[in-house]
Order: C-alpha cells, then structure tokens, then sequence
C-alpha cells in the first residue's frame, strides 16, 4: 500500500495479531503510523493491535483496575457529550473482556467482584450516554 492509499486513514485496528515481544514494533512498522499493540504472551493466540495515524492523538493506558477503566472512560464521555451529533464513523474499539457482561442486551450477569461489576455498569452507562451499539456479539 502506498503513502496515498492510506492517506486518508486514521487507525487500523488488527486482533488476533499472534505477536509475540520477541517481534519488534520495527518490524510492523508502516510509514506515519504508532503502532499499539498488546501480545498475549502465555498463549500462541490472541492478542490485538491498533496503528494511530500521526496525526492523531493517542495515549496507552494499560491497567484492568476500576480507576484505569475511569480514566479511560471519563474523557470519552466529556469529548463526545459536546458534540451535537455524532458521526456515524466514531468507533471506540477493544478488547474489553468483561466476563460479567452478556450481549446482545447488554446485561450485567450476576456475580464476580464487585470491581467487575463496576466496571462494567461504567461502560453500560458510557454506551448508554454517547448512544454507542456493540456490534460483536460472539467471541473472537
């Protein structure tokens, strides 16, 4: 793919990438892009990835704990509830993996710690706040 193919390209979003940390992100690299990445290193599976484009903003935030999952959500509940109307092309993507949360309704399933819970009554009330829609309704 050329420059100009993709100029217009923002993220790439991969999951099952396999990576390993043995492989360097040099490897991966493509010209205007971070990659973010995290590998599964107990598993031969899994794993994701998503390139930002340069242009864009980006931070990591790796931490399952509820006060992670608050930081990551509270500022995206505070840039979309200035928008009039969001576009169609907003996505928020992850692998959330929230054991406790059933789709396709979107329901809390009973049990787990009460951090679990937590967090996903969060991400319910943020889906619920900006009108998102989970569109994966089985494993990966």
């Amino acid at each position: 793919m050329t420059i100009g193919e993709y100029r217009n390209i923002r993220f790439i979003s991969l999951t099952e990438t396999h990576l390993k940390p043995d492989i360097q992100n040099s490897e991966i690299h493509f010209d205007g892009f971070t990659p973010y990445r995290s590998d599964r290193i107990e598993q031969d599976s899994g794993g994701s990835m998503i390139y930002i484009h340069d242009s864009q903003p980006a931070s990591e935030i790796m931490n399952s704990l509820k006060q992670a999952l608050t930081e990551i959500l509270d500022p995206v509940k505070n840039t979309t509830k200035d928008i009039k109307h969001l576009k169609p092309n907003v996505l928020i993507m992850g692998d959330f993996n929230f054991p406790r949360l059933q789709w396709p309704n979107g329901k809390l399933i009973s049990g787990g710690t009460k951090t679990e819970q937590e967090q996903v009554i969060s991400f319910l009330q943020l889906m619920d706040a900006i009108f998102l829609n989970q569109y994966i309704l089985e494993p990966t």
